[in-house]
């Protein structure tokens, strides 16, 4: 006798109940199906905090967002396939996003923090088509010619 298969509807409905996000990343390994299930999930509210994070930022960058931000093309590998369009996935931009970039030039010390902002705002708006909300703290920026620069 075979064992029952589950369908991939409760899967899904497990996978979502889920809060721990190691238990979340251990299902990104399970399988192909909960691997498709389980990285909207983890992506949804990005952690920007988390320098690994921005290579996934610099991939999604287009042509007009990477001319935004000189000397950038160092930082794009030349395999810059990812298994998802994970900004896609986005649900809320934070407010760690600030904190994180300021990591992150503390570390690639040749970039202007305004420029870089503006690029991954532009991309992020361009990509991830299911925001929900959007934080900012620290600094001003002109949302109305970054709106401007998207049409």
């Amino acid at each position: 006798m075979s064992l029952p298969i589950l369908l991939i509807e409760c899967i899904w409905r497990v996978i979502e109940l889920q809060k721990d996000l190691k238990t979340l990343f251990s299902c990104l390994l399970l399988n192909r199906q909960c691997c498709k299930i389980t990285a909207p999930i983890l992506r949804s509210e990005p952690i920007f905090k988390n320098g690994n994070i921005f290579k996934i930022l610099i991939l999604g960058l287009n042509d007009y967002e990477i001319s935004l931000i000189p000397n950038i093309d160092c930082f794009i590998p030349p395999d810059n396939d990812l298994l998802f369009d994970y900004l896609t996935f986005v649900t809320k931009i934070s407010a760690d996003l600030n904190e994180g970039v300021n990591e992150w030039l503390n570390v690639e010390k040749n970039f202007d923090l305004y420029q870089i902002m503006i690029a991954f705002i532009i991309m992020l708006l361009r990509k991830s088509e299911k925001i929900k909300k959007l934080e900012f703290k620290g600094y001003r920026l002109d949302l109305w010619n970054i709106f401007f620069q998207l049409t």
